[in-house]
C-alpha cells in the first residue's frame, strides 16, 4: 500500500514538472496514396487562416495547452509559423502520390479563371491539446480546413474537412501530442483527396 502510494506520488510529480515546459509539435507529413491519376494538372493555394490567431512572443502559433496533474494549464502547445503552407504542401504531396500533376501558386481572390482546376485551401480548425486521467494523459488533436474547387472563373465545389485523433500517454510529453496531430493531419488529407478526386470525376457544381 505504501509503495503504492509513493508510485502515484512520484507519477504525479512528473506529470506536474513536465507540465510547466512549453512543447512544440509540427505539421509533419508523409504521401501514402497510390496513383490513381494520369497526370492531371491541378493547382494548390493555400489561403488565409482562421485557426489558431494567437501567437506567444517568439511569434509561434499557440495551438493548445499543457496541463499539469491537476488539470490547470501550466504551458502551451506551440507550433512553428506557416502552418497553413505546410498544410498545403502535405495536400499537394497526397495529390502528386494519387497522380495529379501539381503546381504551387496563389490563385487570388476571384475563381480561378484557368482550365486547370485551383484547389483552394483555407484553414479553419488546427488544435492539439491534452486531457488528464487518474493514471495517464491522453493528446487530444483536431484538424479542419475548408476546401474550394474552382476552374473556367467559376467555383465549381466546396466542402469542409475535419478530423480528430487522440494518443495516450504516461506523461504530457510533446512526442504523445505529434503522434497525435500526424494522425489527425494524414485523416483530413485522405478525406480530402478522395472528395477532391470525386469532385473532379463528377464535375460537381
Amino acid at each position: 500500500m505504501i509503495l503504492r502510494t509513493f508510485a502515484a506520488f512520484g507519477l504525479l510529480l512528473l506529470l506536474t514538472n513536465c507540465a510547466f515546459v512549453d512543447q512544440d509539435v509540427q505539421i509533419a507529413y508523409t504521401p501514402t496514396g497510390a496513383a490513381t491519376v494520369d497526370g492531371d494538372k491541378l493547382l494548390v493555394a493555400p489561403t488565409t487562416t482562421n485557426a489558431p490567431a494567437a501567437k506567444n512572443e517568439a511569434g509561434k502559433l499557440v495551438v493548445g495547452s499543457v496541463k499539469n496533474g491537476y488539470g490547470m494549464h501550466t504551458a502551451d502547445v506551440l507550433l512553428e509559423p506557416g502552418a497553413v503552407d505546410k498544410i498545403a504542401d502535405a495536400l499537394a504531396a497526397e495529390l502528386e502520390a494519387t497522380g495529379y500533376s501539381v503546381v504551387r501558386g496563389d490563385v487570388g481572390a476571384a475563381p480561378a479563371a484557368s482550365d486547370t482546376p485551383a484547389v483552394r485551401l483555407t484553414v479553419t480548425r488546427l488544435v492539439v491539446d491534452q486531457i488528464p486521467g487518474a493514471f495517464t494523459v491522453t493528446a487530444s488533436a483536431a484538424v479542419g480546413f475548408e476546401i474550394a474547387i474552382e476552374q473556367d472563373g467559376r467555383e465549381i465545389d466546396r466542402f469542409l474537412v475535419d478530423s480528430g485523433n487522440e494518443d495516450e500517454a504516461l506523461v504530457s510529453g510533446a512526442e504523445s501530442k505529434q503522434a497525435a496531430l500526424t494522425a489527425a493531419l494524414e485523416e483530413a488529407i485522405t478525406k480530402a483527396v478522395t472528395m477532391i478526386q470525386a469532385s473532379l470525376e463528377t464535375g460537381t457544381s
